[in-house]
């Protein structure tokens, strides 16, 4: 290996180690501008993560208050269903019984025409 002397100095290979040294602060560099870009994309993040927690807090608050203004509202909503199903029961007995009656009713008058045909062909038997 021949040993290269660079005019403006007595370091052998000068330039070698110049670019090589500039490489390196090249390097060096970019690493420190990706750990800026990498800082700056996780205070960004953070930044949107406080805004989506403050978010949530505030859509929380909204549902809970809501879910307190519509309470006495349910309870009274379910208060008029259970009157109404006590309703529609006491409707379809009525209901019921009506009908019951109506079928005695037609029970009685078929048994009485049953009766009088029976009677009328015992007659015509003889």
């Amino acid at each position: 290996m021949t040993c290269v002397l660079d005019p403006r100095s007595r370091t052998p290979n000068l330039s070698e180690f110049m670019e090589t040294f500039e490489r390196e602060r090249s390097m060096a560099q970019s690493l420190e501008n990706v750990s800026e870009q990498t800082a700056a994309a996780n205070a960004s993040k953070a930044q949107s993560l406080d805004e989506i927690s403050a978010y949530v807090k505030q859509l929380s608050a909204n549902l809970k208050q809501r879910k307190t203004k519509l309470a006495p509202q349910i309870k009274g909503t379910r208060a008029l269903s259970v009157q109404a199903r006590s309703l529609m029961r006491a409707c379809a007995l009525a209901e019921l019984r009506a009908v019951r009656q109506r079928f005695e009713q037609v029970d009685a008058d078929y048994a009485q025409r049953k009766k009088v045909l029976s009677a009328a062909l015992d007659l015509l038997a003889f």
